[in-house]
């Protein structure tokens, strides 16, 4: 409800007194259908952060960046400027280089412990 109602009253507040239009009922099915779409999606993270350390769900959170700059093309045709691609740059690899720090370490020295060492090749070869 307040996913509808939030940005209504937001609006309501911009526009001023007498701007107002009351939708008609195909506006009122956007209304419901883009409501629902939010609470599924609200639903979607908050099980995914159960489920999952930030950390690891940190790379999907920069999908809204590709989605922003997708959805800023299509419906206002905005090209991002080298400033915007720099910005989400420099986000992502931020991002990226955290989820390294947080987990890949782990990885990467299960990874390593998992190779023959030296000494163990050393010795297969005498």
């Amino acid at each position: 409800m307040y996913v509808i109602a939030g940005p209504m009253i937001v609006s309501l507040s911009v526009l001023g007194e007498g701007s107002w239009q009351v939708p008609d009922l195909d506006g009122w099915v956007l209304f419901l259908g883009a409501g629902a779409c939010s609470v599924i999606a609200w639903i979607g993270i908050i099980g995914g952060y159960r489920r999952a350390s930030p950390a690891m769900l940190a790379p999907f959170e920069y999908t809204a960046l590709i989605g922003g700059a997708i959805a800023g093309y299509l419906i206002w045709d905005e090209i991002p400027d080298r400033w915007v691609v720099f910005g989400a740059t420099v986000i992502i690899a931020s991002g990226l280089f955290v989820v390294y720090r947080e987990i890949g370490g782990v990885i990467s020295r299960k990874w390593f412990s998992s190779l023959p060492r030296q000494q163990d090749r050393q010795s297969r070869q005498e």
